[in-house]
């Protein structure tokens, strides 16, 4: 009875314990540049967390992002000053107040300026801060083609993305029901997206960057498995789905690393 009563102990426990790795996905992302896999993108996603790892191989570095839907917060980790800062939808607005001090402070010292040089700094500073005249934010537009891909398994049909007519990306697309867990992905993607727009939004730049990848994640209908950035009409930057399938995933891989320390957007300013 004593043996049985100790292996249903060893049983419980070692439930509780697997319960710290709980299923998800994992997705991998490589960029290719002179056809050489140059840096691996790696997505985390645990239902409403999203982990987004970048190690860049021409210098070893490496950047981290974290996202928690339900909490509506974005956590921005440094690997080289071993150093996080966290970003939440509830202090937007106190960051766009320490933002407007900035941008009255700096208004400030302009106007102690000569004419031409305060002319030179208000055009070199155009749109952000709200300092000078504001760009005015591009027309974007997605034109679908008949153009087809695969990658990592996945067919996928290509869009053109055209700011201001001219084009600058191509995005070969798989639809959310055919990838793998796509609903989860679908709703980390797209709650990260929306995040991030509310952050750019709270300290004066556009919601959405020409340059940013996934930037256009809410009006495709699916995941982008392979990317190319245009400029001035020759590929600058091209990735592709390297794979994506089930993880098990620990917790701890979503909460600030072990020893990092908690900087706030005062130590920045």
């Amino acid at each position: 009875m004593k043996n049985h009563r100790t292996m249903a102990l060893v049983a419980v426990l070692s439930l509780i314990f697997s319960c710290n790795s709980l299923a998800g996905t994992k997705i991998v992302i490589q960029a290719i540049e002179d056809g050489q896999n140059e840096a691996d993108s790696t997505m985390l996603i645990q239902g409403n967390k999203l982990r987004m790892s970048y190690f860049d191989k021409s210098d070893s570095s490496n950047s981290d992002i974290i996202f928690n839907h339900q909490s509506q917060s974005m956590m921005a980790i440094d690997t080289e000053e071993k150093s996080y800062m966290v970003f939440e939808a509830a202090h937007l607005a106190s960051v766009k107040a320490k933002m407007d001090a900035v941008k009255q402070q700096m208004e400030a010292q302009l106007a102690k300026m000569p004419a031409e040089q305060q002319k030179m700094m208000r055009e070199m500073m155009a749109g952000k801060l709200g300092i000078g005249k504001p760009k005015e934010k591009p027309t974007k537009k997605i034109v679908k083609t008949d153009n087809t891909g695969s990658a990592a398994g996945f067919d996928c049909q290509y869009v053109e993305v055209y700011s201001n007519d001219v084009k600058k990306r191509e995005l070969c697309i798989t639809p959310w029901s055919k990838l793998t867990n796509g609903g989860e992905v679908k709703t980390a993607m797209q709650g990260m997206m929306s995040f991030f727009e509310k952050v750019m939004d709270s300290v004066g730049q556009f919601a959405q960057d020409d340059n940013m990848p996934f930037s256009e994640i809410n009006e495709l209908g699916g995941f982008p498995i392979i990317y190319k950035e245009y400029k001035n009409g020759k590929i600058t930057e091209q990735s592709k789905l390297k794979s994506i399938n089930d993880e098990s995933i620990t917790e701890e891989l979503f909460n600030p690393p072990k020893g990092y320390k908690k900087q706030s957007l005062n130590d920045m300013m």
